[in-house]
Order: C-alpha cells, then sequence, then structure tokens
C-alpha cells in the first residue's frame, strides 16, 4: 500500500486521469481501493458498479483527478472499462460522457435466458454469422477466463432486469477488433 500511496503522489499532477488494474475486490491481496481511500480520504468516490462482470469496478477524485480502479479479471477488466473509464476519457476529452464502441446490429439465433444479476448490465459475448448477421450469444463463463474474449467476434451488453433474450431479438453487438475485419463491413448502413 505504500508503493501505491507513493506513486499515486508522484504522478498525480503530471497526468489527467489515473487507472489501476486489480486490488478492488476481496480478497487478501486487494487493497489498491481501500489502502487509497483510507490516505487520501475522497470526497467523491464509488465503490463498485451494477455491471457483471466488474462488479467492484470503483473510483474516486484525488486532487481533482479521477483514479479509477478496474478489477483484475480480464472480462471484469473490459467491462468496467466500458462502464467507467471510457465514458470519463470522452468526458475528459470535452464529449459526451457515454460508452462509444463500434456496433452493429444482428439478431439472436436463439433463446437465451438469463440467470443471474437481474438489477445490473451484464455483458455476454457472441459469435457473429456474417452471411445473415445472426449471432450466438455464449454461455456465462467466469471473469478469470480469456478464452471468450478472445476467440468472440464481440460482445452484447444485457440491460438491467431482462431475465431473456428471445430468438430472432435485434440486439447490438460490440466489438473488440477493427469492423473492418469483418467480410460483411461493405454491407453495413
Amino acid at each position: 500500500p505504500s508503493h501505491l500511496i507513493d506513486t499515486i503522489n508522484s504522478i498525480v499532477n503530471k497526468v489527467d486521469i489515473i487507472v489501476t488494474i486489480g486490488g478492488v475486490s476481496m480478497g487478501p491481496k486487494d487493497f489498491t481501493w481501500i489502502s487509497l481511500y483510507k490516505h487520501y480520504r475522497p470526497k467523491y468516490y464509488i465503490r463498485g458498479l451494477r455491471i457483471h462482470p466488474g462488479r467492484s469496478t470503483s473510483g474516486m477524485v484525488i486532487y481533482g483527478k479521477p483514479v479509477i480502479n478496474l478489477p483484475g479479471l480480464p472480462q471484469s477488466t473490459i467491462a468496467g472499462s466500458i462502464f467507467l473509464l471510457i465514458p470519463i476519457l470522452n468526458w475528459l476529452q470535452g464529449l459526451e460522457p457515454c460508452i462509444k464502441i463500434p456496433y452493429i446490429e444482428a439478431w439472436s439465433k436463439e433463446q437465451v435466458v438469463i440467470e443471474k444479476y437481474y438489477g445490473f448490465h451484464r455483458i455476454r459475448y457472441v459469435f457473429i454469422d456474417s452471411k445473415d448477421l445472426s449471432v450466438k450469444i455464449m454461455a456465462k463463463f467466469d471473469s478469470y477466463h480469456v478464452s471468450p474474449i478472445a476467440k468472440t467476434d464481440g460482445l452484447v451488453i444485457i440491460p438491467p432486469n431482462k431475465k431473456i433474450i428471445e430468438a430472432g431479438e435485434k440486439v447490438r453487438v460490440y466489438f473488440f477488433k477493427p469492423i473492418h475485419q469483418y467480410s460483411f463491413y461493405e454491407e453495413l448502413p
């Protein structure tokens, strides 16, 4: 914790934003958020978001600078970046503080029942069939799994309280890879 505080103190006046990854959950080595909170006693802070994965995403303002604490598990880091880091980066650039990621509209090939975290935004990874712009939504994987990120074409964000995505339902698919890598790129409106 003292190394973390020293590092923050050494850079806070040289940067516009500070992002940490890891140490924000409840494990024995998860001391990032609590150490920063106890040391700086920020007036403005958040502790957790209603997203899954990524619930432990947190942040605070230290000496007028946003400090974003992303969880260390890969899927949680991506979720925290989508819901907190990207909007704050947009705001710092004078843009609307919203999520801006390339996407296409597609439709679900089959019904998907969402079993947990009903009051949360939830992320699921998808495979896209470029012939008809349909998607197969993958089952939920634990946050530490990297293969859903590496092997799929993108993700869908399921809104809070939604329990079922029906077969044929339109979904918005957000991309990690540059969209021009897909064969149907020219067909997009």
